[in-house]
C-alpha cells in the first residue's frame, strides 16, 4: 500500500472512531498502535517513533518517545503520551474567576508525571535505547475538544488558569485539533468540517523544537477569542 493510500485509510478510521461515543480508550490504543505516523508526524512535536505500553514502575503509559543527541552533544528528550478520549472533559468551570482541570484531566496529568519519573530512571529500553544525561523530559495528553475549551475559557482569567494548568514540558492536544492536522497534511480539506465545531489552524508545518511547549491554544488567544477555520 503507498504511503498516501495507508494514510487516507487512517483518516477514514480516525474519522469513524472520533464520530463514536462510545469509542473506548483501548480502542484509540489499537488506533495509533497500528498507525502510529498520527503521532509521530502531526504532534507539534516531531518524533522519529513510539513505543506503545512499555512496563515503568508506576504503570504502562500509552506511548513512549525517545530522541537521542545527534550529535551527542546536543540535548536529547524523552517522554511520553497518554490517551483519553474525545468525550471526557477537559475543563470544571467553578465560578466566573476560576475554572480546574476535570477529574479526567486530572488523572491523565498525575499519570504523565509519575511517568516521566520513572522514565529518568529507565536504563534500558528493548535492549536498545538507554536515556542520556543530556535529555529533557516531555508529554502530551491527548484529550477531549477544542470546543470545550474555547466555550468555558471566556474571560482572560480563564485562559491564564488554562495556561498554567499543566507545567513546562506538558502538553494538553485535542482529539479534533490532531485530527485537524492529519487532516490538513493528507490533503483531504473538505475531511476538516465534519466535527462542526470550530477548529484551529494546523500547524505541523512548523514543527516545534523541544523546548517549553505552547498550549495550542495561543493562535486562539492571538485571534482575540475567534476561532479560525481550517481552510
Amino acid at each position: 500500500m503507498d504511503k498516501l493510500r495507508e494514510r487516507k485509510d487512517a483518516l477514514d478510521r480516525f474519522d469513524s472512531l472520533i464520530r463514536a461515543p462510545q469509542t473506548r480508550e483501548q480502542e484509540w490504543q489499537g488506533f495509533f498502535s497500528s498507525n502510529p505516523f498520527v503521532l509521530t508526524d502531526y504532534l507539534p512535536l516531531r518524533l522519529t517513533a513510539v513505543y506503545p505500553q512499555v512496563q515503568l514502575e508506576s504503570g504502562r503509559p500509552d506511548f513512549a518517545f525517545f530522541e537521542f543527541p545527534n550529535p551527542p552533544v546536543e540535548l536529547g528528550y524523552y517522554g511520553v503520551i497518554e490517551l483519553k478520549r474525545p468525550q471526557d472533559k477537559i475543563l470544571r468551570v467553578y465560578s466566573e474567576k476560576h475554572i480546574f482541570p476535570s477529574a479526567a484531566m486530572s488523572l491523565a496529568r498525575e499519570q504523565v508525571r509519575h511517568y516521566l519519573d520513572d522514565l529518568t530512571r529507565t536504563h534500558e529500553i528493548s535492549n536498545q535505547y538507554s536515556l542520556a544525561m543530556a535529555t529533557a523530559g516531555y508529554a502530551f495528553i491527548i484529550i477531549g475538544r477544542t470546543e470545550e475549551v474555547i466555550r468555558k475559557c471566556g474571560s482572560d482569567l480563564h485562559k491564564l488558569q488554562l495556561r498554567q494548568m499543566l507545567p513546562g514540558g506538558m502538553q494538553l492536544v485535542t482529539f479534533d485539533d490532531l485530527f485537524a492536522r492529519f487532516g490538513h497534511n493528507v490533503g483531504d480539506r473538505s475531511r476538516l468540517f465534519i466535527l462542526d465545531v470550530p477548529t484551529l489552524r494546523a500547524t505541523t508545518d512548523r514543527p516545534m523544537e523541544p523546548g517549553r511547549f505552547q498550549l495550542i491554544f495561543d493562535e486562539f488567544y492571538k485571534n482575540g477569542g475567534r476561532a479560525t477555520g481550517t481552510s
